[in-house]
């Protein structure tokens, strides 16, 4: 059963206000439209579990496909855990905006927000 399914009789655009309102997502940045990116928060993690996990395994699936065009790094840490590294065409992935889909855009959009969050 989806930990949702009480608000789907909304429709989804309340479910993502509902979401956005009570701290589950916060606006992230925005892509080359203009238009708002978010992202999930820890309360995300611990009340809707299920639906987090969903949304990183299709992230991780994103990533991998990043990696094998060379927009990143991946490497595993001495604590076995993965660490995505940027390179040269992390930086520059507007340049190659054919190469990309939408949604491998707008993480490459994230990841350099995030890269510019721990820099400054």
């Amino acid at each position: 059963m989806n930990e949702f399914e009480e608000f789907f009789e909304y429709g989804e655009e309340d479910l993502f206000f509902y979401m956005l309102e009570n701290g589950y997502l916060i606006m992230a940045g925005v892509d080359k439209n203009n238009d708002p990116l978010y992202r999930m928060t820890e309360k995300m993690v611990e009340d809707f579990p299920d639906l987090f996990h969903e949304h990183m395994s299709f992230t991780n699936e994103l990533i991998f496909d990043l990696w094998t065009k060379g927009f990143v790094e991946v490497n595993m840490d001495n604590d076995a855990k993965w660490r995505i590294l940027p390179n040269e065409k992390t930086f520059k992935f507007r340049d190659y905006e054919e190469d990309l889909t939408h949604e491998e855009w707008l993480l490459m959009e994230e990841i350099n927000e995030m890269i510019d969050e721990d820099t400054s």
